[in-house]
């Protein structure tokens, strides 16, 4: 590619086909696409915020979500949503929770690391507030 960058009419069409696409798979398309999300959470209006953690919630719940690793690459979505919120209501104790660590970091791109092991996290099993 050149250095011209990609333009798109509707970024947010793409980014909401390309999300319905990726959801389910079983490939690095997954966290491509959550990786996207992410880095443009402040970009995204509020009503397709809560079309993605809806559509993610009911896919896990349903079993559509892809493998495991797929799986813990959605549930950074529904994380963002939940920092999100409590920085609106100025609550900022949260507790994340996995099933094999007892000591988890955030890191600046939002992966959340085991401290005890010092790697990414497999298995966020909670998120509290």
């Amino acid at each position: 590619m050149n250095d011209e960058q990609l333009f798109f009419k509707d970024s947010r069409l793409v980014l909401i086909a390309a999300f319905r696409y990726a959801l389910g798979r079983m490939t690095y398309m997954s966290s491509a696409i959550v990786e996207e999300i992410v880095a443009n959470w402040d970009k995204i209006s509020d009503s397709d915020k809560i079309l993605y953690i809806r559509e993610i919630n009911e896919a896990i719940e349903m079993g559509h979500a892809g493998m495991q690793c797929d799986i813990q690459s959605w549930k950074r979505v529904i994380l963002m949503n939940a920092k999100r919120e409590n920085a609106l209501t100025e609550k900022f104790d949260y507790k994340v929770e996995c099933k094999d660590c007892s000591m988890l970091k955030e890191d600046q791109n939002g992966s959340w690391w085991c401290d005890d092991v010092g790697k990414a996290c497999e298995d966020i099993t909670s998120c509290t507030f």
